[in-house]
């Protein structure tokens, strides 16, 4: 079962391995090479990749948004002169 920082302690012959839980994520490596300080860090560092993410997505929907409007505003221009 992953810890708070979504690590997995694993046992082995040679004491107790941590694994990153993320599908996309290989990292890992004996418990006293990934201290709490080290498993909080990398964590975060996952947490702040999702959210620039949704910030990139969020954008994107945006720009497309402002797009249709003015091509909406564009046409009725038009429809206007004529």
């Amino acid at each position: 079962m992953p810890d708070q920082y979504g690590f997995d302690h694993l046992p082995t012959r040679s004491g107790v391995e941590v694994r990153c839980t993320r599908e996309d994520c290989s990292i890992g490596g004996p418990l006293h090479l990934w201290p709490v300080r080290l498993r909080a860090s990398h964590f975060r560092m996952h947490d702040r990749e999702a959210r620039r993410a949704r910030e990139k997505a969020a954008a994107k929907a945006r720009r497309q948004a402002t797009r249709r409007i003015q091509a909406i505003n564009r046409v009725r221009r038009e429809e206007a002169r004529t």
